[in-house]
């Protein structure tokens, strides 16, 4: 038997890394009943494993992008996704036809998310350190969602929403602009590119929004993916770099794997399970561990470590991140 949405739970914005509330989310939607300790521990532990897995997978990315080319592991890593959540959905009895007038949310979903996104992740983990990317993707997404919300749906501009992107804006700033262990050009061309996948981060974000209610954040995030997929083919055949691949004994397809499976499809679906548990006000909270979870696999598993201001800075941005979610 599937698993029947809650009201609001398909309101969540969905992403490979990490997840937020659309922007103008109502949060304070009808929530589900209490749940029995015993099914909360395991709902709380659905979520933790998505946290998990999403922040893992800035240090698995970047090992996997020393192996692979970039675009080979962003087509790959979609293919593989695929190769999980249709079955999956299947099982559930949730994969619905495509409506006409979803097309091009899901196409700009697809490419704003599944190429843009996937490969300036991909490709700024070469050149700066996964804990910036763990910081500056997530925190900005929903920061440029909102505002592009104020232009596309005309929702309105509160004092808490101009006082959130101020003091986002200042931690991105301490972020991007303080010298930590690492430095120079490189780094800065990839927080760069940090900032340009949290902007299609923040546009896949809008054009989720605009299927409403139609289609549920899977079943949207699967097709999305689908058309990304046939975007990034040609796009990987000219580049080539299939043509040199690791031996099949290597460990490079084991961060390859994770990325898809461990990193992206699997966390999706406990995140998804649990917010139909939970509902999304009780849920979204967890969402802010993301960032924290990617740093600290960063620190933990690569040596990365992080300026004294830098933790200042991802402090303000998480502080803007929660003025501009609660704005209404």
């Amino acid at each position: 038997m599937g698993i029947r949405p809650i009201a609001g739970a398909r309101r969540a914005g969905v992403d490979g890394q990490g997840w937020y509330p659309r922007a103008g989310t109502r949060v304070g939607v009808r929530l589900p009943p209490l749940l029995k300790p015993e099914r909360l521990g395991l709902t709380y532990g659905l979520m933790l494993a998505a946290v998990a897995g999403w922040g893992g997978n800035w240090v698995a990315g970047k090992l996997a992008g020393q192996q692979f080319s970039p675009l080979f592991v962003a087509l790959a890593r979609y293919v593989l996704v695929l190769a999980v959540l249709v079955p999956w959905l299947a099982l559930q009895r949730q994969l619905t036809p495509i409506r006409r007038r979803d097309l091009v949310p899901l196409i700009g979903m697809g490419l704003s998310y599944a190429v843009g996104n996937n490969l300036m992740f991909l490709v700024g983990l070469q050149l700066a350190p996964s804990s910036d990317g763990a910081l500056i993707a997530p925190s900005v997404a929903p920061i440029l969602a909102a505002s592009l919300a104020v232009v596309a749906f005309g929702e309105p501009i509160t004092r808490a929403y101009v006082a959130g992107c101020a003091v986002a804006t200042l931690g991105l700033a301490l972020l991007i602009g303080v010298e930590g262990e690492a430095s120079g050009h490189a780094r800065l061309l990839g927080d760069g590119l940090f900032l340009g996948a949290g902007a299609c981060w923040a546009i896949q974000i809008v054009f989720s929004r605009a299927l409403g209610n139609r289609q549920s954040s899977v079943v949207a995030f699967s097709y999305s993916a689908l058309f990304g997929c046939l975007a990034l083919v040609p796009l990987a055949l000219l580049d080539g770099g299939w043509r040199a691949l690791p031996g099949p004994g290597s460990a490079a397809w084991l961060t390859l794997a994770y990325v898809a499976v461990g990193g992206t499809a699997l966390p999706l679906i406990c995140w998804y399970q649990g917010v139909q548990r939970l509902g999304v006000a009780r849920s979204s909270i967890f969402s802010y561990l993301i960032p924290v979870a990617g740093v600290a696999a960063s620190m933990v598993l690569l040596g990365e470590r992080l300026h004294a201001l830098q933790y200042l800075g991802g402090v303000l941005v998480f502080c803007g991140v929660a003025l501009v979610n609660r704005r209404k």
